[in-house]
């Protein structure tokens, strides 16, 4: 009961909190992106340096022939420039 009474304290509650979003992250897959379009920044860079170009930034849309608008397109803030589409 006592250990209730002190959670009500905001310092320490603050405290716990800390510890288990610190406990939480040791969870986490490395390799993942903390943010909506980071997945997107990730696969132009891949396809850039797979071109082995700068200027050639189209990370591709396999349903292209059914959704030529990008309407569905997998990754977040991608558009359809020209014969591309761009994620940048």
């Amino acid at each position: 009961m006592r250990v209730l009474t002190s959670l009500r304290r905001p310092v320490v509650a603050a405290l716990v909190l800390l510890l288990a979003y610190g406990a939480l992250s040791l969870l986490l897959d490395s390799h993942g992106f903390l943010g909506t379009d980071t997945g997107g920044k990730v696969a132009t860079l891949a396809s850039m340096q797979a071109h082995d170009t700068w200027t050639h930034p189209d990370v591709g849309f396999w349903a292209e022939a059914w959704d030529p608008t990008g309407r569905v397109h997998g990754l977040i803030y991608t558009a359809h420039i020209g014969d591309q589409w761009i994620n940048v």
